[in-house]
């Protein structure tokens, strides 16, 4: 413990240290063996499984998951917890630095997902009808001047 000295009254003040770093370890359900990450205490829960995810996918671990996206996967206390942690929570609140990650059942992050690039669809969308438009233009004029 370090101590700090007041300097008007020549009093020893116990100064406890603050964390910068915290160790958690993450099992991934199917894996062998936890994954160890060093996170902020600040971090969130997605902080953390996105951080879990790249070492997964980095070390090549086994198996392979078919969604690498943070929204797939819950966070867990233990394999036997139903309830996953909230995504906004901070990881040093949670009080254990052991967790347990796994799939969701996916249907709300895929609906997200696919929400999105259908969003992004929409939008692409006038330019690739413009596109075909141009082209069929193209193909009636040059067909139309050789047939002249």
């Amino acid at each position: 413990m370090t101590h700090q000295v007041s300097r008007n009254d020549h009093q020893v003040v116990p100064q406890t240290p603050q964390m910068t770093k915290l160790l958690v370890s993450v099992t991934v359900r199917g894996s062998v063996g936890p994954i160890q990450v060093i996170v902020s205490p600040d971090d969130t829960v997605h902080d953390l499984i996105k951080d879990v995810l790249k070492v997964y996918v980095k070390e090549k671990r086994r198996p392979l998951l078919s969604e690498i996206h943070p929204s797939c996967f819950g966070l867990h206390y233990s394999p036997f917890s139903l309830q996953s942690l909230k995504l906004d929570e901070k990881v040093i609140n949670l009080g254990s630095r052991k967790f347990f990650l796994c799939p969701e059942q996916a249907d709300h992050a895929r609906t997200i997902i696919l929400d999105q690039s259908k969003q992004n669809e929409r939008f692409s969308f006038p330019l690739a009808k413009f596109l075909d438009f141009l082209r069929s233009l193209y193909n009636f004029l040059m067909h139309r001047s050789t047939s002249h």
